[in-house]
């Protein structure tokens, strides 16, 4: 089968001026949007075909109820398993994900995606005897793929509560760029409160380095509003001139915003980059970016500042637990290569 036909969900388009003549409203059904990558090893197979298709629209129950029928059919079915447990594991579906891969490592116990993946479910469950006892697994099969998941453990565990990155900018710094990622928006395609502190913040970067750029990213993840562009709107409006600012409408999630921003790092050659984000959320979307640039390859810091918006007593589970799911993913666990290298140690 040719990938073509699945290229709306994966095909990323750096919005340009097709994109700023939009209104931000519901007439966007032509432009394609960069899903977060689920199950692209399976892009080749044809009788998946259905199932991307449902993934496209965001049904994903759907999803998971066809690869169930595929189970039933044929409950050994292991590329069914594997994109089901992924798919419940991208979802924050953690204790579901695991039953899914126990089902896999029953039929192949040396399984490295199936004992790393139920590795991490474990630890975030905090299912204590059953995380080591894969870890042991885990290590004897490939000492390198369990080095990965304690660099991965590390890293959250070391910046989960982190409210506040600003202490680790050199003061002499000169930032080319800074990043502002989606952020939901009212039903009425308003922006909130939230969402306008993020960006008077990064108006108030922009004037203090007025050589640096901005990206702006995000598509209508919650509803049919584009959120960059209610972002670009909004800089404008306060003055910022738009040759500073590179508009990305077509990303969906926070793994898929740091996909196409690590791109334009690239082609633009920025060196020294800082998210500008609320405190709440800023732990992950750095995490993410720094992920990302690790997969990469790139070696420059990935920098952070963030609005105090409300009382933040404590980072709260939930977004702990997506804090492994995006690390995860912008580590480029799920892509299609990744656990080939370790099947051969």
């Amino acid at each position: 089968m040719n990938d073509s036909i699945f290229e709306g969900d994966f095909m990323r388009v750096i919005a340009s001026e097709e994109y700023r003549k939009l209104e931000n409203r519901n007439d966007i059904q032509n432009a394609n949007f960069f899903h977060e990558y689920i199950g692209t090893r399976y892009l080749s197979k044809k009788s998946f075909a259905n199932v991307f298709y449902q993934l496209k629209k965001r049904n994903k129950q759907t999803a998971v109820e066809l690869l169930n029928r595929k189970l039933k059919f044929k409950p050994n079915n292991i590329d069914a398993m594997r994109f089901k447990a992924e798919i419940y594991f991208c979802n924050n579906l953690y204790l579901e994900a695991w039953d899914v891969l126990e089902d896999l490592l029953y039929l192949l116990p040396k399984d490295p995606e199936g004992l790393f993946l139920s590795a991490i479910c474990a630890h975030i469950a905090n299912k204590v005897s059953e995380k080591e006892e894969k870890l042991k697994q885990l290590q004897f099969i490939s000492k390198r793929l369990f080095e990965e998941f304690n660099q991965i453990v590390h890293l959250v565990e070391s910046n989960k509560n982190r409210l506040d990155f600003s202490q680790d900018i050199p003061k002499e710094i000169q930032f080319d760029v800074f990043i502002l990622h989606g952020e939901r928006l009212k039903e009425n395609g308003e922006m909130t409160d939230s969402a306008k502190a993020r960006v008077q913040l990064a108006c108030e970067m922009l004037d203090e380095f007025p050589s640096a750029k901005v990206i702006v990213c995000g598509g209508p993840v919650h509803n049919n509003y584009l959120e960059g562009l209610a972002s670009y709107n909004y800089l404008l409006h306060l003055g910022i001139n738009e040759q500073r600012i590179i508009m990305d409408v077509s990303t969906l999630d926070i793994v898929s915003n740091v996909v196409t921003v690590s791109e334009i790092i690239l082609q633009q050659a920025f060196k020294n980059v800082c998210i500008v984000s609320t405190s709440d959320l800023l732990a992950r979307r750095w995490l993410a970016l720094t992920c990302r640039f690790k997969y990469l390859g790139l070696r420059q810091p990935v920098y952070g500042i963030a609005k105090n918006f409300g009382e933040i007593e404590e980072i709260p589970d939930r977004e702990i637990h997506s804090m492994y799911n995006t690390v995860v993913r912008s580590w480029g666990i799920f892509e299609v290569n990744f656990f080939n290298k370790y099947s051969l140690e």
